[in-house]
């Protein structure tokens, strides 16, 4: 049910007018002018009144041509389900590098998949020291190579594998979907 009445009225005569006028109009039936300013009628010794009321900002405007950039919509955050999603909510944990590693390393042979049209030996020679290369030890080195990766898939991958984890590979595998869902980064602790 809509507040606003399906007519209108004359300020001055308060008798019903048959159309809103848009601007500054003359009452058909007492014949004194009628203003018009943000929607709402006005009689002349109101005017002083609305003037000095700060006016209202408009909420969103639209570009007057089709040339001005559009101010580019977030991505919502990828969300695990199932216990995974749950155990996330209710706990808040702080992770280390070490369990973010360790958690990589359980979650690499859960979704080889994924990673086989992204170079899955690459990708685990990085990781872990493999093929002449370094082992990657850094949070910027590994996002780098799960950049390639669908990231909604990598989390129901790790869902639908966390339920026959033990306790300690369960925190350890938070500790990777938290840092996926952080934009490849650890949460910054608190205290720091």
């Amino acid at each position: 049910m809509s507040e606003k009445p399906s007519f209108v009225r004359c300020p001055y005569c308060r008798r019903k007018l048959d159309k809103t006028p848009k601007r500054k109009t003359a009452c058909p039936y007492c014949d004194k002018p009628i203003y018009v300013r943000g929607g709402k009628l006005l009689r002349e010794d109101a005017l002083e009144a609305a003037a000095a009321k700060p006016a209202k900002k408009p909420t969103a405007k639209k570009p007057a041509s089709g040339s001005a950039k559009k101010p580019a919509k977030s991505k919502p955050k990828p969300k695990p389900q199932g216990q995974l999603g749950a155990d996330l909510k209710k706990k808040r944990e702080k992770y280390s590098q070490k369990d973010l590693l360790a958690g990589l390393q359980l979650l690499i042979p859960i979704v080889g998949a994924l990673f086989a049209s992204s170079g899955l030996g690459s990708l685990l020679g990085g990781l872990f020291g493999g093929g002449g290369a370094n082992a990657t030890r850094s949070e910027a080195g590994v996002a780098s190579a799960l950049q390639s990766v669908d990231i909604d898939e990598l989390l129901t991958a790790a869902a639908n594998a966390y339920d026959s984890l033990d306790d300690e590979q369960k925190f350890q595998m938070r500790a990777v979907v938290t840092w996926v869902q952080n934009g490849f980064q650890l949460p910054e602790e608190a205290g720091a």
